[in-house]
């Protein structure tokens, strides 16, 4: 017992430390992504309102099916750089063969019920390195593996934006 909370602790200093002063430097920032999570390319917008935690949500293309990227990460570094971990899952909307719902009754659908016409929703992790700068400069090259029926296509991103 006392060696799993001495793990839990040593991991809590770890999330709490790490990206301490990062944190101090930012509340959030937007970028544009080429690849990535969203699968395309994407317009985002980050928050992070505890220590080291981000929160990501943006809307993207996936080839032409619209796609909507939501992730949340953990950012460990000190000074302007940093690695970034963490996960979500992309929401990629599909019209289907004979439906009669546009883009936005879809959309709809997908926030109040979960799951929208032709939508599918796909893991997604995040892996990488993390550059910015306060209320400046932000750059993101990141793996980001998409899992899909049980397999991993590997996808890469690179972001650049501002931080706020």
């Amino acid at each position: 017992m006392r060696v799993k909370t001495g793990a839990n602790a040593m991991l809590l200093a770890l999330f709490a430390g790490a990206g301490a002063n990062l944190q101090a430097q930012q509340r959030g920032g937007y970028f544009v992504e080429a690849g990535g999570n969203a699968g395309l390319v994407s317009l985002n917008l980050e928050l992070a309102p505890v220590g080291p935690i981000h929160f990501r949500g943006g809307l993207g293309l996936l080839y032409i099916a619209p796609s909507v990227p939501v992730t949340g990460t953990v950012v460990i570094g000190r000074g302007s750089s940093a690695l970034e971990i963490g996960g979500g899952a992309t929401f990629v909307f599909f019209g289907g063969r004979d439906s009669t719902h546009t883009f936005g009754e879809q959309f709809v659908e997908l926030l109040v019920l979960g799951k929208g016409l032709g939508t599918i929703t796909v893991p997604t992790g995040v892996l990488g390195y993390r550059h910015q700068q306060a209320g400046g400069f932000l750059f993101r090259a990141t793996f980001t593996p998409w899992i899909y029926h049980g397999r991993v296509l590997w996808w890469g991103g690179i972001s650049i934006g501002r931080t706020f």
